[in-house]
Formats: C-alpha cells, sequence, structure tokens
C-alpha cells in the first residue's frame, strides 16, 4: 500500500469537475498524479455501475495499486475524479452504497466534494439534459408529468430529483464514513470568487507540496437558453442518446447560437430562471442551513438560501 493518502473528487456534476481535472489534477507541478487519468471512466464502471455481489474490494484496489505506488515514488498525491461518484443529475440521485464502496477499497482516502447553488445548478442540469439528446421541457425536467401528456421521452428516466441537492445528505453520510475531517466541501461559487484560495484549500486539504495551478480556466462552455431551444427540438429527430445525433444537432445548435441575438438567450433564460425559482421557492433552506453547520461555512454568503 502507498505511504501517500489517496484524494477522490466524488462531484456534483456541474461544480468545476472540468476545472479540477483539466488544470487541478492534470498539472503535477501541483503534486497531484491522475495515474488513471484526468477523469477516470473506469472509477464509474467498479463504483457506481457494478453490482453489490460481484463487488471484491481486494480486487479493485488491485487494480489501482500500480498508480499509488508512481505517485508515492514521486512524492505525488494519487488521485481519483469522477463527479457521477456523486450521482448523476439527470435522473439518479446519489447512492450510500458507492461512499461504501469507496471507504471499503480505499480507508484511508480523503474525499473532496463541491457543491453549487440550487436554482444555478438546476439550470445547468437541463441544459446537460438538452444536450444529450433528450426533449424534456423545463417543466417535464423539474416537474410531475400530468397525466395525459406522457411521452416516450419522459416515460424512459424521471424527472430530476429536488432531493438529489440537498447536500446535508451526502456530505453527512461521508463524514459519518470516512471521518469529518477527512472530508473537504467547497462552494463552487468559491472558485469563481477567489480561484488561489479555492485551490489552495484543495492543496491543503490534500498534503500536496505543489504549486497552485498556473491555468485558471478549463472549457466547457455550455449552450445559451436561444440554442437549447432549438437543440431540443432536433432532438426529435433522432433516437435518444445517439451519439451522430448529439454530433449533428449540436453543430447544429452552435452555428444557430451565432445568429441569435442576446436578448433572445437572455429572455428564454429569464424564462426559465423564474420557472426554477417558482418550483423550487424555500425548498432548500433547512437543509443549506445544515450543510454550512457540517462544513463550517456560511453559504449564505455565497448566495445560497438560508
Amino acid at each position: 500500500m502507498s505511504n501517500q493518502r489517496i484524494v477522490i473528487h466524488i462531484g456534483y456534476p456541474k461544480c468545476a469537475s472540468s476545472w479540477l481535472q483539466q488544470v487541478m489534477f492534470a498539472d503535477e507541478q501541483t503534486g497531484f498524479l491522475a495515474a488513471w487519468g484526468a477523469k477516470s471512466k473506469e472509477v464509474k464502471k467498479q463504483f457506481v455501475n457494478s453490482d453489490n455481489s460481484s463487488f471484491n474490494a481486494d480486487e479493485v484496489r488491485r487494480v489501482y495499486n500500480i498508480g499509488l505506488q508512481a505517485a508515492n515514488q514521486n512524492n505525488l498525491v494519487p488521485v481519483l475524479s469522477n463527479e457521477h461518484l456523486s450521482g448523476n443529475l439527470a435522473n439518479i440521485g446519489w447512492k450510500q452504497e458507492v461512499a461504501d464502496r469507496l471507504y471499503s477499497t480505499f480507508p484511508e482516502a480523503k474525499i473532496i466534494i463541491i457543491v453549487r447553488e440550487q436554482k444555478s445548478i438546476l439550470l445547468s442540469a437541463y441544459g446537460q439534459c438538452i444536450k444529450l439528446g433528450r426533449t424534456l421541457t423545463i417543466e417535464e425536467f423539474l416537474g410531475s408529468i400530468q397525466k395525459g401528456h406522457e411521452t416516450a421521452d419522459n416515460l424512459k428516466r424521471p424527472t430530476f430529483k429536488l432531493d438529489f441537492v440537498k447536500y446535508d445528505l451526502l456530505i453527512e453520510y461521508y463524514q459519518n464514513v470516512f471521518s469529518k475531517e477527512n472530508v473537504l466541501v467547497l462552494p463552487f461559487e468559491l472558485l469563481k470568487k477567489d480561484s488561489k484560495k479555492f485551490a489552495q484549500a484543495i492543496l491543503d486539504f490534500s498534503g500536496s507540496n505543489g504549486s497552485l495551478p498556473k491555468n485558471k480556466v478549463a472549457k466547457n462552455r455550455g449552450y445559451r437558453g436561444g440554442s437549447l431551444i432549438i437543440k431540443r427540438r432536433l432532438n426529435i429527430l433522432f433516437p435518444l442518446y445517439n451519439r451522430m445525433g448529439i454530433q449533428v444537432t449540436g453543430k447544429l445548435s452552435a452555428a444557430a447560437d451565432k445568429m441569435i441575438p442576446s436578448s433572445f438567450h437572455e429572455r428564454i433564460e429569464n424564462r426559465w430562471k423564474q420557472y426554477i425559482e417558482q418550483r423550487v421557492g424555500n425548498y432548500f433552506h433547512l437543509s443549506n442551513q445544515r450543510t454550512s453547520r457540517l462544513i463550517g461555512i456560511n453559504l449564505a454568503d455565497f448566495g445560497y438560501d438560508c
């Protein structure tokens, strides 16, 4: 076993994952070694998709031993990063068994969790839903489907469950499993406000001897409102999650984006924001207060409803 404690970034999705994977963890100057790739797709297969009856922590640990040894030999912090360890924004909430599997495999691990103000993450999650080929309206994505309005698409998977972004539930469980001192939770908004403070908190928590990352931005540009409206309608022409369909509709939507006035984008986005505001109300108020106490950060300072 490596003497260096592995760091595992578990999400949430749409919470600076690209920045962490492409900037923070991909540069050995920061003191990290992503020996299994900046974003390990294999980790999702092993810890999220595997069946409980077939999961074997010792066998999984052996898969990672070479990378752990390489990190130790080079005085680097081994890191695993996959935002879907915390769940899938489109349809699946977090699973306790993922935390249990991670602990049984890496009991020495340090866990990094990034959260984001809920109304902001819901808007981003809806855009990702359309980007991946779905045809849901935002009302269908966040609300219940009225009887008589079912479609082939909205029946295939459930709509978004708001409890998924009640962060206190996941955080408390990970703190209980790994112990509170081994779980770092940071708000996504801190990265936007003070990227150096955000990065330094991760370095200090991880025990890294590296330096702050030189690059500040990871490119992961989402579609704007008008483009998403066009893409949602184009998605109807292709089967759900069809790779060619996603590429074709993506290129057409990107081309259309250049011709759509900013005022139209803003009008669409404002309508969605208003619906999210109405849909959410004060649903996360108590959860955010509790999260603030669990992580020692007043989330109200970052725009959360507390």
